[in-house]
Parts: C-alpha cells; sequence; structure tokens
C-alpha cells in the first residue's frame, strides 16, 4: 500500500495515511479519462446557441425585382440564405445539452485520476480540517508551509462544515470539495491533492 505524508494545520509531518492500490496505483486508462472529459467539457455548454432561418425574418415578403428581363438572377424574397442577411441554413437551435458517462468508464476514469497524481507524487494528508473559529490564514500558512501557495488544487473531505468553508473560500489557488462529489476533470486540472484518513475511506466507499 501506497503511503503518502500526513501533516497537522501547522504544516508539521506528523504520520502517514495508506493509499489503496486498487484506487491509487492502477494502470491510468488514457482511453477512459479521453471518454469522460469529452463529455463533462460537453454537458458544461449551455445550450443556448440559435440562429434564424429565412421564415423567423421579419420582411422579405416583396419579389426584389420581376422574374425575367433584368439580366440578374431570379429571386423571390431577400431572406433567402444566399442573400446578405437573409436566414441561415441548418443553423444551431437551442437543445438540451446533456449526456452521460456509463459508471464504470466515470470510475476508471476517477481512479486514473488519482493514479496519475499518485505517481506525480501530488498527494499529501491532513490530519486535520476543524477550524473554530473559521480562519483564512491558517490554512494560507499551511499552503505556504508546505511549498504548496503558489499551486491550484483540491482539498477532499468526507464532509465539509461551515467554518472549513469560510476559511478556504478565500484561497484563490485551493478548492474544497467532497469526496464523494470530485471528479476526473477537477483532479487532472489540480497540481495537488489533499486527503484526510475519512476522506480516502469515502473513496474507497465509493470506488469498490
Amino acid at each position: 500500500m501506497k503511503e503518502i505524508p500526513s501533516y497537522s494545520l501547522s504544516g508539521e509531518e506528523v504520520g502517514r495515511i495508506g493509499l489503496p492500490e486498487e484506487i491509487f496505483d492502477i494502470e491510468p486508462n488514457q482511453g477512459a479519462l479521453h471518454a469522460y472529459f469529452n463529455v463533462y467539457l460537453y454537458n458544461q455548454g449551455q445550450g443556448t446557441a440559435a440562429t434564424k432561418g429565412r421564415s423567423q425574418l421579419k420582411g422579405g415578403g416583396a419579389k426584389p425585382w420581376r422574374q425575367k428581363g433584368t439580366g440578374r438572377a431570379r429571386a423571390g424574397t431577400s431572406n433567402s440564405p444566399i442573400w446578405v442577411g437573409g436566414g441561415r441554413v441548418f443553423g444551431p437551435s437551442p437543445r438540451p445539452r446533456h449526456r452521460e458517462v456509463p459508471k464504470k468508464v466515470r470510475r476508471l476514469a476517477l481512479k486514473s485520476a488519482l493514479s496519475l497524481l499518485a505517481k506525480r507524487d501530488a498527494i499529501l494528508g491532513l490530519e486535520e480540517t476543524k477550524v473554530d473559529p473559521p480562519k483564512t490564514r491558517i490554512f494560507a500558512a499551511f499552503l505556504s508551509k508546505v511549498g504548496l501557495q503558489d499551486k491550484r488544487g483540491l482539498l477532499l473531505v468526507r464532509s465539509s462544515d461551515q467554518n472549513l468553508t469560510r476559511s478556504t473560500s478565500n484561497l484563490p489557488g485551493l478548492k474544497l470539495r467532497r469526496a464523494t462529489d470530485v471528479n476526473a476533470y477537477d483532479l487532472l486540472n489540480s497540481d495537488f491533492l489533499i486527503l484526510t484518513e475519512e476522506s480516502v475511506t469515502a473513496l474507497r466507499e465509493v470506488l469498490q
């Protein structure tokens, strides 16, 4: 079982946290990651793009010129798609944007992302996350102590509280996530990952 150092909020190493090999030490599956990323990014679209066809434009009811004798091509309406300012043929229209990733592919992508971070030694542990009263400077000092103050990362917890949320929300480089809600995109868009014993247990329950 791979182990990572666990730190206190003061930045001192206080122990080790074991990472299950079946989650953090698999051969990353690029196909699963690619499939998940495609669907994830597609689902971020709003599906509100729209253009007007010739029947939706105002005007254009009168024939621009007579049918014959002008030397010009025949034209029935100024709303024709071949005219400047005319309607668009087969343009986009508002529609729901949502696709699903098979559960097995989604879980494999998540394991692959976790394993990639583990292979880069970009995972560390945190012994305690309770802060009372909430203070941003405690987490800012912790990130500075472990050399992560200028990087982007995730802090995974089993469950959050208002104090923890308020303590981390003003740190631009740190995002707080519940372990059961994290996804492969967020993981691979991060330079580091911070775990607690409870969040490792939650990941094991979800992925095994």
